[in-house]
């Protein structure tokens, strides 16, 4: 079932797709949804674009952007100056 998840939904940021992994979870109330793990410490300090990409319900036109995040992206530095690694947490409740 996550397999499948992962095939029908996928991840962007900027113009670059991201192979995605689902485990389901749930939030602190309780919640069922889907959470993922994106690496992005190739990513260039600054704004990007996060879409997830899906089946369109409204219409049979196949796949769409269903929602578009916009976030800035500034890795923190370590005591030796090299840069963290950072993940980004895609969560997803319904």
């Amino acid at each position: 079932y996550l397999k499948v998840l992962g095939e029908i939904y996928k991840i962007h940021i900027d113009s670059i797709s991201f192979d995605t992994e689902y485990l389901m979870t749930t939030n602190t109330r309780d919640r069922f949804g889907f959470e993922t793990f994106l690496g992005i410490e190739h990513l260039k300090k600054g704004k990007h674009v996060l879409r997830l990409v899906g089946p369109n319900r409204r219409s049979n036109r196949g796949k769409d952007t269903l929602i578009t995040i916009p976030f800035w992206y500034y890795p923190t530095s370590t005591v030796q100056g090299s840069t963290s690694t950072t993940d980004l947490d895609v969560t997803s409740t319904q």
